[in-house]
């Protein structure tokens, strides 16, 4: 009985423990690096990356210095938001991923970030896709609504 409880117990941490973690503001960035010559680089790197509303110009909405991005073969992935939260960035328009490795000058042209298939279900709620029996009784409060 003890070992049931127990186990209930545990069950219902771990699964309030997983169910209360908020959305990461993090992005997957996956990229080559390659010298002005085009040879491929392998090492560690210290990469800037910013987010800016422009191809070109203009000044970043967000920067994260990551000091040791690890370059193999000339790939390298990295977590945008790892370091500084994506918070500053309204994702309303389109963005461009500006680079710099080391204390080089900005990589050109900027990435244009670009969404994943799924995400385009977001720009547009379906019309009778959320009916009252999706709603939790209680879930949408006069004090949730405010003034949104």
């Amino acid at each position: 009985m003890k070992r049931i409880i127990f186990l209930l117990a545990m069950v219902v941490f771990l699964s309030s423990n997983i169910f209360s973690q908020a959305i990461p503001k993090q992005i997957n960035y996956q990229g080559v690096l390659k010298d002005a010559s085009g040879n491929i680089l392998t090492g560690d790197f210290a990469m800037t990356f910013k987010i800016y509303n422009d191809p070109s110009g203009g000044a970043a909405l967000w920067m994260e210095i990551q000091p040791t991005v690890a370059v193999a073969n000339g790939l390298f992935s990295v977590q945008l938001g790892s370091i500084n939260p994506i918070t500053t960035v309204p994702f309303n328009r389109i963005h461009f991923l500006g680079i710099t490795v080391g204390a080089e000058s900005e990589l050109s042209p900027r990435t244009l970030l670009s969404p994943s298939p799924y995400s385009f279900m977001s720009i547009n709620i379906l019309d009778s896709t959320i009916t009252t029996s999706k709603i939790v009784d209680g879930a949408v409060t006069g004090l949730k609504i405010g003034n949104n």
